[in-house]
């Protein structure tokens, strides 16, 4: 069987080029928009975690020590003893920098200026605060703890009520920012998914519809191959000449009918070259050998000339051969090689030759006769004279000498 060593065809090959770059530039798209959410998402988590979490962690630290310094202060107007009122002034003064520290760490994670302004006011209360805690610290100090009271229930109260409010809403703006991140996250999340789903359902597509048409490109093709070689080999099979076709292997892939024929050996007995030459070359097969052997490492048509043959039967025939390569079947370099039986005319020439030196010896002999003639002509007329003169009593002695010098030049001739 005969296959091409390759399908090549340019249509195939511009649709598998065009399609290969889409699926490229496809691909990048993909990735650089997976990278760009996964960085979005990378951002947004960032921002979980530095704005809503430690904001509002923050929120809840002050509003805590918010607490616990107006409990402080409540309980240094309660007739402390002297080193209980310096142990609570000097926990105060720890809470207020805790504060500070929890307003620092707020000021520099919030995002958006209404958060940024929440701040300011949060911290610009805590210190409107301080000269009242430390009115309130210097009248206890005092021992005037009536004022003292006074100003913790009134001015003191309604001012924590305002700080309160203000780390409320500082907590409630951190908690919002967390829900819009939270629906953020989640319908970046829902997009990426989305096109990711989208995108695997187009390379799906893309690729069933590439498979589609190539395996339909290649079913047509092979279809056509087959054709063709279906065709070829009975275009060799019915060849008047015969044919033979083998590899670099030492296989004979196929051999026609007419070699079958006219050689007398089937396919079966010259299946390969080394059956071929002993069958046929007898005992030049092995100078024969070298000879096949190079004909693979041509890449051009080789007129081998005349070579005779001996058939099944011991015939002898002469074939005028010549061997063309034919590229790779089955990974294989291939030649076929033909042959014209010229037998016939070999004999045909031969007895032209023959006729034509028969013809020639014809001509020559009756160039020969017709030199002859001549001659013996002329002897017969002197040996007609001689015999007239001698029978008319005529005899002359100097003219028989004559007449016989003159026969013996002509013989000589």
């Amino acid at each position: 069987m005969i296959y091409s060593k390759d399908i090549k065809s340019p249509k195939i090959i511009k649709v598998l080029i065009i399609a290969t770059i889409i699926l490229v530039i496809s691909i990048l798209a993909s990735k650089s928009y997976n990278v760009y959410q996964v960085h979005k998402m990378n951002e947004l988590t960032q921002n979980i975690y530095n704005h809503p979490l430690r904001v509002s962690n923050q929120s809840l630290y002050v509003k805590t020590n918010l607490y616990k310094i107006h409990r402080d202060m409540k309980d240094i107007v309660l007739y402390p003893s002297d080193d209980d009122l310096i142990r609570l002034i000097n926990q105060v003064k720890k809470r207020e920098e805790d504060v500070y520290k929890s307003l620092d760490i707020i000021q520099k994670y919030i995002l958006g200026e209404e958060g940024k302004k929440l701040e300011q006011y949060t911290r610009i209360m805590f210190k409107k605060w301080e000269p009242i805690r430390n009115e309130v610290i210097r009248l206890s100090k005092n021992k005037d703890y009536e004022k003292a009271i006074k100003i913790t229930k009134g001015r003191g109260a309604n001012h924590v009520i305002l700080l309160e409010e203000s780390t409320k809403n500082l907590y409630s703006y951190a908690q919002n920012k967390a829900t819009y991140f939270k629906n953020e996250s989640m319908i970046i999340f829902d997009n990426f998914e989305n096109f990711n789903l989208f995108i695997t359902l187009l390379f799906i597509f893309i690729f069933l519809f590439m498979s589609y048409y190539i395996i339909k490109k290649l079913a047509r093709d092979i279809n056509k191959l087959e054709s063709n070689r279906i065709l070829l080999e009975t275009i060799i099979n019915e060849s008047p000449n015969p044919i033979m076709l083998h590899n670099e292997e030492g296989k004979v892939l196929m051999v026609n009918k007419v070699l079958e024929e006219l050689s007398e050996y089937t396919y079966k007995e010259i299946d390969t070259i080394d059956k071929w030459r002993k069958h046929i070359y007898g005992k030049k097969s092995s100078s024969v050998k070298s000879y096949i052997d190079n004909l693979y490492k041509y890449n051009h048509r080789v007129e081998e000339g005349e070579i005779t043959i001996k058939t099944k039967s011991g015939k002898k025939l002469i074939w005028n051969f010549s061997s063309t390569p034919i590229g790779y079947i089955n990974n294989q370099k291939s030649v076929i090689s033909s042959a014209m039986d010229i037998t016939k005319l070999k004999d045909k020439d031969n007895l032209l030759y023959i006729q034509s030196r028969h013809a020639a010896m014809g001509e020559m002999l009756s160039n020969i006769s017709h030199q002859w003639r001549q001659p013996l002509s002329l002897i017969s007329t002197i040996s007609t004279g001689l015999e007239l003169t001698f029978n008319n009593k005529n005899f002359d002695e100097k003219e028989l000498k004559k007449s016989m010098q003159q026969i013996n030049n002509t013989v000589q001739y």
